[in-house]
């Protein structure tokens, strides 16, 4: 009854008196854990396009007449194939959504990955139990280090194990694994959103350099080339403010002012402070 592209194809269902198996298609390609044990922590944008498409399967899951919960989001039950994509496998601890139950009948799941609710007492696992499970696998997936192996829903944030990982894509897990269902994100949609635009929500941190040392003297306002060409130095050698300006000139294009543009502003600037011979306030 399950057809998405993510998702192998059911080929048969066997039930007997002790037994229930699913028979599923065979799907091409290694695991996400198997590039784990291989290659250790994984790039960034990789890992964030796998969980765009994860999050599109979720939706589809979820959105079914009777949602559908799948409660064991982790690498092991990913599937990378040979053209790049991730198809989920493994439903044996999937279950259907019931609006009357109060919590799961069976706790199923895997520690260090899954949700405190699928292990009783929290209500049953809903949508948000799945976003759970997907925060922690993108937390293993993007520092290499398996939650399971950390104290029972210790959350950290991904840059103490990697600073130049995403401060966007950091918030992002941290709100998926929240212990109160009601902090998550609420659907797949609204995680893939928020994946979708990451690099919005990233900290903008103006960095420092060496070249900030450098002190502005009175001889430097003795020719114009001289101060200008400092002024431009110390701008465009800092990454920090390299970057805020490039985000507002993704931001807002037609507000951006042009490279000669500002060249031209500065110049006129630096010619009304020559007769102040002081150090510029602001660098």
């Amino acid at each position: 009854k399950l057809n998405h592209p993510n998702l192998p194809s059911i080929v048969d269902v066997i039930e007997d008196e002790d037994r229930f198996l699913i028979v599923m298609d065979y799907v091409q390609g290694n695991s996400l854990a198997h590039a784990l044990e291989e290659y250790g922590a994984l790039p960034q944008e990789q890992v964030i396009d796998w969980a765009k498409q994860i999050c599109d399967v979720l939706g589809y899951l979820h959105s079914r007449p009777q949602p559908i919960i799948y409660r064991d989001m982790k690498p092991a039950n990913l599937m990378l194939n040979p053209d790049g994509k991730i198809t989920l496998i493994d439903f044996g601890t999937a279950r259907e959504y019931k609006d009357r139950n109060v919590q799961d009948t069976t706790c199923l799941g895997t520690p260090g990955y899954a949700a405190p609710e699928q292990f009783g007492g929290k209500g049953q696992s809903t949508e948000r139990t799945d976003i759970y499970g997907l925060g922690k696998t993108l937390f293993h997936l993007v520092t290499g280090v398996n939650p399971g192996e950390l104290p029972v829903y210790e959350i950290k944030p991904i840059r103490e194990f990697n600073p130049a990982l995403s401060s966007g894509l950091e918030k992002i897990i941290l709100k998926c694994i929240q212990e109160n269902p009601a902090d998550r994100y609420q659907s797949a949609a609204e995680l893939m959103y928020a994946l979708e635009h990451y690099d919005e929500i990233d900290d903008i941190q103006v960095e420092t350099t060496a070249i900030d040392n450098i002190p502005f003297e009175a001889d430097d306002f003795s020719d114009d080339g001289n101060v200008y060409m400092k002024v431009m130095t110390r701008i465009w050698t800092n990454p920090g403010i390299c970057r805020v300006i490039v985000k507002i000139a993704k931001r807002f294009p037609l507000l951006f002012i042009p490279i000669n543009n500002l060249a031209n502003i500065l110049t006129e600037w630096i010619d009304n402070w020559r007769s102040r011979p002081t150090a510029l306030p602001f660098l």
